[in-house]
């Protein structure tokens, strides 16, 4: 069997080399390409970003448990295309946590960034009836932050991810996979059911369920909603909530965020 490694080095080639194999599928608002973004919520969409386009994500996210509160603020995550058919992208978040279970101190922070992530997306199926449209998501953690929250391994995930249209207001959105976590390595397998609902061209909502099951610790079951507006062609922003429960422990979670883009425009003396 490859390790992962391997396959992230032919996949890579794979993602640089693969731009005229599969059939074309894009979304057409106008004369440009339609504004697809990752965020909120867990599930992300098997449609990239193409070249001379840069979007950036930003959330902010409060995250409370019985033993702790945690913020994100912010995450980020910029997506560019490296063909018309696969995306690269690069994420971290800046992480304030305080611990509640030591209430002799009770401001026990802990801050710093994560380790910066970098992924490829890359589309294998055009939507086609009853075949969704699928595209193939890899990211891999890069353990060189200096802050409390350094990893001890280079985690990785592997994410296959597949989008229904029901009909022109409703898609249903599916992310199955794993993550081998960068503390101790431990494999996790995931799924994500997301439920969209576009009532307008700028207005939308989404319901979703998802799933964490690690080969040891317990399962995670959870539940987000959240809502969505195109304040202008190329900028999005949103809010979301949803809770989720490992074993009799409820964490509940509140969080906001915006998206833009940039379209470079490409030189025409410039050959590909």
């Amino acid at each position: 069997m490859l390790s992962f490694y391997k396959f992230l080095i032919i996949y890579t080639f794979f993602c640089l080399s693969c731009a005229d194999i599969y059939a074309q599928h894009t979304h057409i608002v106008g004369d440009s390409v339609e504004f697809i973004v990752d965020r909120p919520g867990i599930a992300d969409l098997p449609y990239t970003v193409k070249p001379h386009q840069y979007q950036l994500e930003v959330g902010f996210e409060r995250i409370d448990r019985k033993d702790y509160f945690r913020w994100l603020a912010p995450t980020f995550l910029l997506r560019t295309g490296i063909s018309d058919k696969a995306e690269i992208r690069f994420g971290t978040k800046y992480i304030v946590q305080d611990s509640l279970t030591d209430l002799s101190e009770p401001f026990n922070w802990d801050s710093g960034f994560a380790p910066l992530s970098i992924g490829f997306k890359t589309k294998m199926v055009s939507e086609n009836g009853i075949i969704p449209e699928i595209a193939l998501l890899t990211d891999i953690l890069l353990p060189f932050t200096k802050s409390e929250y350094r990893a001890k391994y280079s985690g990785h995930d592997i994410f296959l991810l597949m989008n229904h249209t029901l009909n022109k207001k409703w898609n249903l959105n599916t992310n199955v996979g794993a993550i081998w976590e960068n503390v101790s390595n431990e494999a996790i397998w995931m799924y994500a059911f997301c439920l969209d609902y576009q009532p307008t061209r700028r207005l939308g909502f989404f319901l979703e369920q998802y799933t964490y099951l690690p080969d040891e610790s317990p399962t995670e079951i959870g539940f987000d909603v959240g809502i969505t507006y195109l304040v202008a062609p190329k900028m999005q922003f949103d809010v979301s909530a949803g809770i989720s429960k490992v074993n009799n422990n409820l964490m509940n979670f509140v969080g906001c965020g915006f998206t833009i883009r940039i379209d470079r425009k490409k030189n025409p003396n410039i050959r590909n």
